[in-house]
């Protein structure tokens, strides 16, 4: 089998490049519409990020794109990534494939000095990653990693390994833990503390207000990395346009500071809970329990009966929510690792 292997940094036709690293998913998936595409602006950003080192590669047999990928170094010492992922999963040589993607990122790994490599991760956990491993039920969300479940399985055949596991649970039966709940909510009421739902559109002073308590909140999450306030207001203004945060809130001390918030939003007939952040100062005072009361409440009075703990680093606290409601689903997803020989 004759793989050629190209890299962005030494192509001859940079623009090229672009455009066919760009256009080889929109050509593998043109027969699958629940795979998004990234838009060819955001994609084409990415070529960008100089702050990073970073590459881009493709791998064709007898000229045709066969799979692509990104790989960078990381804030973290001797981590890399690989990301923007994307693989002809049906293809009968897939294994060979497999086996030069491989040996590609190893040695650009060993070049650049990492000791391990972790992925798919696209440059940040701030921007879309993670691979789909199990569906044992329930609608896909619009928030979920959307590449074939074969992605992972095929990987893992190849020799990655599981780096860390993430899930997203449905669940019923929101009155238990809406009743449950309402206890910590008027604590919270009781000590000062307000609530306040997120307008129809956002404002700069609340843009600001998120991005500093994301910071601030998250620092110590797995992965995490600081990013500046364009590029979050850039990703939040994209997520915005699909998903309606009216149901979600910002919480405030008894001195009207906001000390943290609570995304969620409906979709699929789920109210679906994807962040709570509180600042560290404040936690232990019932605040994730009384903004669950809040924003449950206001989905329950409209109809909405069940839920989504989305995007879940399994093991998590958060998951006791669970223990609350009736579980009807899971879907679980994976960053995966490789070692470097």
């Amino acid at each position: 089998m004759s793989l050629q292997i190209e890299f962005y940094s030494t192509a001859e036709n940079k623009n090229d490049f672009i455009l066919e690293f760009i256009d080889f998913p929109k050509k593998l998936y043109a027969d699958n519409n629940k795979v998004k595409k990234l838009p060819f602006e955001l994609e084409a950003l990415y070529f960008k990020l100089h702050h990073l080192t970073h590459d881009f590669f493709l791998i064709k047999e007898s000229g045709v794109v066969v799979l692509r990928s990104m790989i960078c170094l990381t804030p973290f010492p001797d981590l890399a990534y690989f990301g923007l992922l994307d693989f002809d999963y049906k293809n009968f040589k897939i294994k060979s494939i497999l086996s030069e993607f491989k040996k590609i990122i190893n040695s650009w790994c060993q070049s650049q000095g990492a000791s391990k490599i972790y992925g798919p991760i696209n440059f940040s956990t701030w921007l879309p990653y993670r691979l789909l491993s199990s569906v044992d039920g329930g609608p896909m969300f619009s928030f979920e990693p959307d590449r074939p479940i074969e992605y992972c399985q095929l990987l893992k055949e190849a020799g990655f390994s599981t780096n860390q596991l993430f899930s997203s649970k449905g669940y019923e039966e929101l009155d238990n833990i809406i009743n449950l709940s309402k206890s910590d909510y008027e604590k919270a009421l009781g000590l000062g503390f307000t609530f306040e739902f997120f307008p129809k559109e956002l404002n700069l002073e609340d843009m600001k207000d998120l991005h500093r308590l994301s910071l601030n909140i998250f620092d110590d999450n797995y992965l995490a990395t600081p990013i500046d306030f364009e590029t979050f207001r850039t990703l939040y203004a994209a997520q915005s346009k699909k998903d309606d945060f009216t149901f979600s809130l910002f919480i405030k001390s008894s001195t009207g500071e906001r000390i943290g918030y609570f995304i969620n939003f409906v979709e699929h007939d789920y109210c679906v809970v994807k962040t709570i952040g509180i600042d560290r100062n404040y936690r232990g005072s019932g605040l994730s329990n009384g903004s669950m009361y809040l924003s449950l409440k206001k989905a329950a009075d409209m109809g909405i009966h069940k839920m989504v703990a989305a995007m879940v680093k399994e093991g998590a606290q958060s998951e006791s929510y669970g223990r609350k409601m009736k579980h009807l689903w899971t879907h679980l997803y994976e960053i995966l690792e490789l070692p470097i020989a």
